[in-house]
Order: structure tokens, then C-alpha cells, then sequence
């Protein structure tokens, strides 16, 4: 009887929690700490399509600092983001990054 509910538990979040549309799937400072680094997950997109990124500075009343795009391979794309350099050292939860898809 435990294995046919953990089998039933299991299958319920393999089928209910599938990545979304235009999923942002991680969001961190770049490795030299100069940009940020944004990746976009989409598994309806084709190659050719571009995602186009804005970082917004939340303490400042969602001010928007920065912008970037690049295209997809395989329904991902990572964006580099640049900053200003007066909010280069400033905390990541601070800021907000909206994505959209442009051909």
C-alpha cells in the first residue's frame, strides 16, 4: 500500500509542476561581479527568437538600471545584463528582472 501512494505522490509532481513559459531559472552576479547574469527558460521558443531583459532596482522604486538580450538555443537563453557601476556591489535580492520573448 506505501509504494502505491509513494508511486501516486511521485507521479503528481512529475505531471503538476512542469516549467512554465518564459521561465526565469536563475538570476546572479556574473563571475567578474560587473553584470548580471540571467537565464530564461521557454521549451515552446524556436532558435531564431531573442530574449530581451530588464533589471530593475527595487529600493529606488523599481528604477530600471539596465537591460540585455541574446537568442536561444534549445529553449534556453542566458542574458547578460549590464549595470551601472553604483549598483555593482549591491545585493541581488534588490533587484527585479522581467523577461519578453521578441522575433
Amino acid at each position: 500500500m506505501f509504494k502505491k501512494i509513494a508511486f501516486l505522490l511521485l507521479l503528481n509532481l512529475l505531471i503538476t509542476n512542469p516549467s512554465k513559459a518564459l521561465e526565469v531559472t536563475n538570476v546572479e552576479w556574473s563571475s567578474l561581479g560587473s553584470n548580471i547574469s540571467v537565464t530564461v527558460y521557454d521549451p515552446e521558443i524556436t532558435d531564431l527568437t531573442t530574449a530581451n531583459c530588464t533589471a530593475f532596482y527595487i529600493p529606488e522604486n523599481n528604477k530600471p538600471i539596465g537591460g540585455g538580450r541574446n537568442f536561444y538555443e534549445a529553449g534556453i537563453s542566458q542574458i547578460i545584463v549590464s549595470v551601472p557601476s553604483s549598483f555593482k556591489k549591491k545585493d541581488i535580492k534588490d533587484f527585479k528582472i522581467t523577461c519578453k520573448n521578441r522575433k
